[in-house]
């Protein structure tokens, strides 16, 4: 990887919604991370999705202390950039300041019956956008289902872009200053 890959090549789009900051783009989960590594230094990451599925530990990720349960991936404190998963589109991390356990991934129709806490679905694997109106059904629960997890950050990388959200104000000035650095376009939404 370049540096060049880690530069948007379309606008960032921006939004808010209840406590959280959002934007779109066209980068990686990873290459956001290494942009601004704020987002995930020191936290705790859980990985809901990578290329569509769960993530599979490797021997080195679970001697360094991740863990897997019912589909979901649990880091332990994030130390260094360099231990991240790999990633490959469709993937989704939720950030958090303590170790946080959400339950189970679910591979079930999440309109009937709708989810509730315990219950996770990767919503990349919906094709959605924060800032695409063509979507508003499954945005719903997505934000249905980030208000009950409660996240610092998300970071989900679809077919169509990068969607983070933060409710930490820094977290989400820091990633904006690191993409203008970047030479990033930002725009509203």
């Amino acid at each position: 990887m370049t540096a060049n890959d880690n530069i948007p090549h379309r606008p960032i789009i921006t939004g808010e919604h209840a406590a959280f900051q959002w934007l779109t783009m066209d980068i990686g989960v990873a290459g956001l991370a290494q942009l601004c590594a704020k987002i995930v230094m020191d936290k705790y990451l859980v990985v809901t999705s990578i290329d569509s599925g769960s993530l599979v530990l490797s021997h080195a990720q679970k001697a360094n202390g991740w863990q897997s349960r019912n589909g979901i991936a649990y880091s332990p404190r994030i130390e260094a950039i360099e231990g991240l998963p790999c990633t490959l589109g469709f993937d989704e991390w939720y950030v958090f300041e303590s170790p946080t356990d959400l339950g189970a991934l679910c591979h079930t129709n999440p309109f009937d019956p709708r989810p509730g806490p315990g219950q996770v679905h990767a919503y990349v694997n919906f094709e959605f956008a924060l800032h695409d109106s063509e979507t508003d059904a499954v945005r719903e629960l997505f934000w249905e289902q980030m208000n009950w997890i409660n996240p610092e950050s998300f970071l989900g990388d679809s077919v169509q872009c990068l969607s983070f959200a933060s409710r930490n104000k820094d977290i989400f000035a820091a990633v904006l200053e690191s993409l203008s650095h970047a030479g990033s376009t930002i725009t509203g939404s």
